[in-house]
């Protein structure tokens, strides 16, 4: 008798898991119902919609390409608004470890003045202008880090996407055929942008 309520149980508990996963809707049919209500409540005439097609759901993963791209603006940036004090603190420290050459190659294009005036600078205004550069390195090391990291990352799943044709009146009442890509949050519970 133990083994026939075991049995019984078993059953039991079998059913309500197939009854439950049976409920729930799929990835795809919770897309088609959130495409249908958005467009039942932003077309001109909601009741001529007809569906024609769906595509298949699909994923849409954020490589992070945009922060790579800021990343690297950035640093160009940077460099570009510090470029003179850069320039002055690797002239200077070439001027201190008496690397002539290098002081030759790396003021050969700025004018006397500006030569004499490096080379008469006092202590505090040197450490100035190395501190500036020490921080602008470490940003750019910071910035430089930051792109591996993002690379070496796995993508991130960012949402969904799925594609309808499908029939509808337009603001002149003619039945036109449409063609949309809808663009649907991670937990696909809304439409996040429609391209038409």
């Amino acid at each position: 008798m133990k083994w026939f309520s075991r049995v019984k149980i078993s059953a039991f508990f079998l059913l309500a898991t197939l009854a439950f996963i049976g409920c729930s809707k799929s990835p795809q049919q919770k897309a088609e119902e959130l495409v249908k209500n958005y467009l039942k409540e932003n077309l001109h005439d909601p009741q001529s919609y007809e569906s024609v097609v769906f595509s298949k759901i699909d994923t849409i993963w954020d490589y992070q390409e945009n922060k790579i791209e800021a990343l690297e603006y950035g640093g160009k940036t940077l460099i570009e608004k510090y470029q003179d004090t850069l320039l002055i603190s690797n002239a200077l420290m070439a001027l201190e470890a008496n690397d002539m050459e290098t002081y030759k190659s790396l003021t050969s294009n700025i004018g006397i003045q500006e030569k004499e005036r490096i080379s008469t600078l006092n202590q505090e205004d040197k450490s100035e202008y190395y501190k500036t550069a020490d921080s602008i390195r470490q940003i750019l090391k910071h910035f430089e880090m930051e792109k591996e990291n993002i690379k070496k990352a796995p993508p991130i799943m960012d949402g969904f996407s799925i594609e309808h044709k499908y029939r509808a009146k337009n603001a002149m009442g003619a039945k036109v055929l449409n063609e949309a890509t809808f663009m649907i949050d991670s937990e696909l519970t809304s439409i996040t942008n429609v391209k038409d």
